[in-house]
């Protein structure tokens, strides 16, 4: 009897010790974190690599107009912008005093640094018909595979969630 119920607490030991590796993975991937914290030009310099990625990700986010942006200075082209939108469930991720504070900085200066978690997007897979004219079919991959506002942006990011919104200081330069 004895042995039977030190075999049962050994089997129960065991399998607890396999579910808690099962249990943290999946408690990381519903917290929406697979990719950890990559450097924002980083994203722009492979976008393929990062396709449909969540990441946590610092950068310059830039609204007004018709513009939604993030940008980093440091990177070196134009082609580093991506257009932005956000989750459904943004505002519930969010704290409201974070939301606050980056609303307040783009209505002042329209933009705000902020550390967020987002889904990156690389430019969009892009059918060219059978028989479609070579011009025509550069046309067509030159615009159909891009982003927002009259197609500008070769890349995309969805904010999931919004961790941190710092000002950002005046000398620091706008995208091109």
């Amino acid at each position: 009897m004895m042995i039977a119920k030190r075999g049962k607490c050994l089997f129960q030991f065991l399998l607890l010790v396999c579910l808690i590796p099962t249990f943290a993975v999946g408690q990381e991937s519903r917290s929406g974190i697979h990719g950890g914290s990559v450097p924002y030009c980083k994203l722009a310099e492979q976008p393929k690599m990062y396709n449909h990625r969540v990441l946590l990700v610092q950068a310059i986010y830039r609204s007004g107009g018709e513009i939604m942006s993030l940008y980093d200075p440091d990177c070196p082209s134009r082609e580093s912008t991506s257009w932005v939108d956000y989750a459904d469930d943004l505002r519930q991720t969010t704290s409201p005093e974070l939301l606050t504070k980056m609303n307040q900085l783009l209505k002042q200066n329209g933009r705000a640094r902020v550390t967020v978690r987002l889904e990156f997007y690389g430019p969009k897979p892009v059918v060219i018909p059978p028989g479609t004219p070579p011009a025509l079919a550069d046309v067509m991959r030159g615009t159909n595979s891009r982003w927002g506002h009259q197609n500008q942006f070769a890349t995309r990011v969805r904010f999931l969630k919004i961790l941190t919104v710092e000002p950002v200081p005046t000398d620091v330069a706008w995208p091109n």
